[in-house]
């Protein structure tokens, strides 16, 4: 509990994005053709309906048709 109050202050004060700190993943939906996707773990699955990301806490599936990755590196992914 303790070191939740500590994290919890810390993104307070450093005024930080929590996913800049917590290393979570932030999603971004930008309009209906793109997701992005930062603090992702790898990529565990892709096929044309979905693809399936690791993240810090659990899978992360994307749903879609005729999916396609229009960009992957260590930090982000951008599906569309």
């Amino acid at each position: 509990m303790k070191k939740h109050k500590v994290l919890k202050e810390m993104i307070q004060v450093s005024q930080l994005p929590i996913e800049a700190i917590t290393n979570e993943p932030r999603i971004t939906v930008v309009g209906e053709d793109e997701v992005v996707v930062e603090n992702h773990k790898g990529l565990i699955m892709y096929e044309e309906n979905v693809v399936k990301l690791s993240t810090i806490k659990r899978p992360l599936y994307i749903k879609g048709n005729k999916l396609i990755i229009k960009k992957v590196n260590e930090e982000v992914i951008v599906i569309g």
